[in-house]
């Protein structure tokens, strides 16, 4: 059975991925600060702040060599509003670098052939329009697209693809007020 660590993903987008590939017969490793309503045996939620900054590395090394994943997904965001940018770096830059680290040294000697890939979601916003988020959000997307240019090469020594993938605009019910008070984002 395939595996995959999804780091964050309560959000509608996140909870919908998670269930797409548990269709698909993966066991499915949620790690966040809440746990998703997705009843499935195949799902295994590790209740996780990415704002806890004691023994990080530790955690991710322990995280990633017990758990033999071929495939990560990173939907962590910060949503705080102090510190805006520091949260960003600690909350979406910081764990994805350590977990890649520790993920291409782990898989560094393995004669495994298995193809690996990894995904990190960014935003459309972050592509073409910058009006709904502070600009700490938009250079933690910024610093995902270096992250996926830096990490390719290194990446694909150990047979594994990494992409940004920004989905188009998702039309939420918990953002329904906010298109329709603005029309013009919308029309765009």
């Amino acid at each position: 059975m395939k595996k995959i660590l999804f780091l964050g993903g309560s959000s509608p987008i996140g909870q919908s991925c998670m269930e797409t590939f548990l269709k698909k017969n993966f066991k499915v490793t949620y790690i966040g600060r809440k746990k998703v309503k997705i009843n499935n045996k195949n799902l295994h939620f590790k209740k996780f702040d990415f704002q806890e900054k004691s023994k990080l590395n530790l955690k991710y090394k322990n995280l990633i060599s017990k758990s033999d994943f071929s495939h990560i997904c990173f939907i962590q965001r910060s949503r705080s509003e102090k510190n805006q940018i520091d949260s960003e770096i600690n909350i979406s830059i910081k764990p994805t670098i350590n977990i890649i680290e520790q993920f291409i040294k782990h898989n560094r000697y393995k004669k495994n052939k298995t193809k690996k890939s990894i995904l990190i979601f960014t935003s459309p916003a972050s592509r073409k329009i910058a009006l709904e988020q502070p600009i700490s959000y938009h250079l933690g997307k910024a610093m995902v697209d270096q992250i996926v240019r830096f990490y390719s090469l290194q990446l694909a020594k150990i047979n594994c693809n990494i992409n940004a993938i920004s989905p188009a605009f998702v039309l939420k019910k918990r953002a329904e007020k906010f298109y329709k008070d603005n029309k013009k984002l919308t029309n765009l």
